[in-house]
Order: C-alpha cells, then sequence, then structure tokens
C-alpha cells in the first residue's frame, strides 16, 4: 500500500529538472532481504557486526528489488530507472553470527538482472571497457581521510586504463576534527577542489563525466554494436548494427 508523499516528490522533482541527476535504484527499505525469496527464515549480521533473527514471507527480495523500481517509477515517470545501487546492509549469518557468508544470493542477483541493465557495487579499482560484470561495477568508496589529489589519481587511473571510475561519494561535510577518518563522509574543501578539477577534465574532452546509466549504456551498445563500412568509390557509407532492445539501449 504504498502512498507517496507528493510535497517530497515535487522537491525532487525540482532537484531532477536542473539535469545534473539521475534517478537509480537502492532498494525499497535498505535492509537485508533474505537469500531465496521464498517463506524463509535464518540470522544475518547487520553492517555492526549485530546478530539478527529473521522470518519474512515469499516475495520479499522481488519486493525489494522490483518493487522499488515501481515506485520511483511512479513518481518520477520521466524517468527511466535502470540501475540498481547496491544497499549495504547485512550478511547471512547462523546462530553463532559467523562472518563472511553470502550478503546477496544468485536468487537475488537474477531478480536484479530480470529488472535493471547494471549494479553498482563497492570495493575500489577502474571497471574495464566493455564492462566484464555489469552486476559488481566497482566504485570508489570516499572517506573522509581522502583528498582531492587522492581522487584525481583515481581518475588518472580510469584515463590511463581507458576505463570507467564510479565515485561513491556517501556525505559532505564541513571540516571536522573530530571525525572518524574511515567514515563514508567527505570534506568539502577537498570535494570543492575535486569538483571544480573534474569539470574542467570533462569540458577539455578528457573524460566523459555523465550519470552511470547512461555510461553503462554506452558501454553495451560499444560492445554489442557491429560496424559496416561500404566503398562507392565517391562515398563511404557506414552502418551501425545490433541487436540490442532499442526501447532500452537508445543512447547516442
Amino acid at each position: 500500500n504504498w502512498v507517496l508523499k507528493q510535497d517530497e516528490v515535487n522537491y525532487w522533482k525540482g532537484i531532477l529538472k536542473q539535469g545534473v541527476f539521475d534517478v537509480a535504484s537502492h532498494s525499497h527499505t535498505h535492509s537485508f532481504w533474505g537469500i531465496t525469496d521464498e517463506a524463509e527464515s535464518g540470522y544475518y549480521l547487520d553492517s555492526g557486526n549485530n546478530l539478527h533473527e529473521y522470518s519474512f514471507e515469499a516475495g520479499r527480495i522481488t519486493e525489494e528489488v522490483a518493487g522499488s523500481r515501481e515506485i520511483l517509477k511512479m513518481a518520477f515517470p520521466d524517468q527511466d530507472v535502470l540501475m540498481m545501487i547496491k544497499p549495504g546492509f547485512g550478511r547471512v549469518s547462523d546462530e553463532n553470527g559467523t562472518k563472511g557468508m553470502t550478503q546477496i544470493s544468485d536468487k537475488a542477483y537474477e531478480i536484479i538482472a530480470n529488472n535493471y541493465i547494471g549494479m553498482r557495487d563497492t570495493g575500489g579499482g577502474v571497471t574495464a571497457i566493455p564492462i566484464e560484470n555489469y552486476y559488481k561495477i566497482n566504485s570508489y568508496n570516499v572517506k573522509y581521510k581522502n583528498t582531492a589529489s587522492d581522487w584525481q589519481a583515481a581518475v588518472n587511473s580510469a584515463i590511463n586504463q581507458n576505463g570507467m571510475l564510479v565515485f561513491l561519494f556517501h556525505t559532505i561535510i564541513e571540516e571536522n576534527p573530530e571525525t572518524n577518518p574511515e567514515s563514508l563522509t567527505a570534506n568539502m574543501t577537498e570535494t570543492d577542489a575535486f569538483f571544480e578539477w573534474l569539470g574542467e577534465k570533462n569540458d577539455d574532452g578528457t573524460i566523459w563525466n555523465t550519470f552511470l546509466e547512461d555510461a553503462v549504456l554506452y558501454a553495451t551498445e560499444y560492445a554489442e554494436t557491429k560496424l559496416d563500412a561500404k566503398d562507392f568509390g565517391d562515398k563511404i557509407e557506414l552502418v551501425l548494427t545490433n541487436s540490442l532492445d532499442k526501447k532500452i539501449y537508445n543512447h547516442p
């Protein structure tokens, strides 16, 4: 029984009109969603390694994954909502709190793949183009201890590798000496300097700074499209063809 808060929807519609953001799914509740999509119960560790017992009705993963896209499309009909941004929640455990078990199951990946063209994962590094795994796209997890030079070095690495770099800026705050250097906050002064530098790189054509959705659309079309050239003497005719779904893969 989803009820949209229209004042909040209108606020974000105003933000989206500026053209600097698009919308992706981050799950319905940003909480642990189980592993089978069937009725199940068990244990999981949250992000703070606290042990919890759970019991879910069937369809929990579908609601978290597909239901969130349905809500977002309802609120923002002009948005395609083609990307899933992996939420950070707990991992499956046992009653002893065993660490290192599954966070996103094979069944969850299957449901994600049926509803989205890709997913931003966590873990740093440059993603190769064409993308090897569209559902495990790396992201640079920005932390408070980082500086503009750190982020610039990461971008330069992507440039040198002709690859794709996704930044995960979680929160940007004013400088606070008491802030945990490992926290997922970025210093405002450093981000200002970095974004200015990034804008210059984008303006001179060194990089393409874009929405993740568009980057994935382009990368897929790049990998799947065939170019045929016919020489007619006085002209050369170029034809681009692919078997992709044109309703989705229509990036210029």
